[in-house]
């Protein structure tokens, strides 16, 4: 920053990109900066001229690669262990008075024709007799094994973040010299 003089003998700091503007003095005048050649030749403020510096932060690049890498880590891990506290619970197994309901059901809707069709093809030997299952249970069982292999990806791709933090950092780290 450059002191600009005013009429009452107070200096105005201005910056270079004020060149050929007007300021305003804390007497109230209307002061014109002169054109960016002769704002060269104006005093410098003595704290402006000083280089400015930033305060050295203790971190170094191996303990910022650590504190990433565990805090997706940890986001990872959290979203699985989440998943796993909310999951459904399984399904009871064979409910036979739920499956008696069902099939009774099933066959009161059925013409005799086909009632003897699904015979025939329940009690082939070649199928043998199939697990009663509703829709919803066998829906609601892959939904669950697929939310358990998600979680095991979640988890184990935590625990490959941590140690490749781990060793990042260790690799990063400076070595102290022997003497």
């Amino acid at each position: 920053m450059h002191l600009l003089p005013c009429a009452c003998g107070k200096s105005i700091p201005v910056e270079v990109s004020q060149a050929g503007d007007r300021v305003t003095c804390e007497c109230g005048a209307q002061v014109e900066v002169p054109p960016l050649r002769q704002l060269r030749e104006l005093p410098v403020q003595e704290d402006a001229a000083a280089p400015v510096t930033r305060p050295k932060s203790d971190w170094a690049v191996h303990q910022g690669v650590l504190t990433a890498g565990m805090l997706i880590a940890l986001t990872l891990a959290g979203i699985g262990l989440w998943r796993w506290a909310h999951e459904p619970p399984m399904p009871k197994g064979f409910d036979a008075e739920a499956t008696g309901q069902r099939v009774d059901n099933f066959v009161d809707q059925m013409t005799p024709g086909q009632a003897y069709g699904q015979w025939v093809t329940s009690y082939s030997q070649s199928r043998g007799l199939e697990v009663m299952q509703s829709d919803q249970e066998e829906a609601l069982i892959a939904y669950i094994g697929h939310l358990r292999q998600l979680r095991w990806a979640l988890l184990t791709g935590a625990a490959v973040v941590a140690v490749l933090s781990v060793l990042l950092y260790l690799q990063l780290k400076p070595r102290k010299q022997r003497s």
